[in-house]
């Protein structure tokens, strides 16, 4: 998912449905656009 500015209510709320959540700002100078990155955590089995 991409935006125009970093959000962390939009990072809270990936992370509070269960989401790893990281943002990046790839570039360099300029104005680079936020990438979220997330993964779905996976809930671990009890052996």
């Amino acid at each position: 998912m991409w935006g125009e500015n970093p959000d962390a209510a939009f990072e809270k709320r990936l992370a509070s449905a269960g989401f790893a959540v990281r943002c990046e700002r790839p570039g360099k100078g300029g104005y680079r656009h936020a990438v979220w990155v997330a993964e779905k955590k996976v809930a671990k089995k009890n052996a």
